[in-house]
């Protein structure tokens, strides 16, 4: 969480399919803890790159959703 909240969106933006593996396999973690900062995460991955969001959930199981 702290890199997507730290670093500029272009810093970000060669980093965001590593960024978006790291969530979509974090919301089905079966650890509680990385659920709960994973979610904290993909809030902040909203508001940086809303025009990613979409496509992004696109991606994701139907576990994840």
């Amino acid at each position: 969480m702290s890199i997507v909240s730290c670093c500029t969106v272009p810093e970000l933006t060669p980093h965001l399919a590593a960024v978006e593996k790291a969530i979509a396999s974090g919301v089905v973690d079966a650890n509680p803890d990385a659920r709960t900062t994973t979610r904290q995460t993909y809030e902040i991955f909203i508001k940086r790159f809303s025009n990613r969001v979409e496509q992004f959930h696109a991606g994701l199981s139907s576990t994840a959703k």
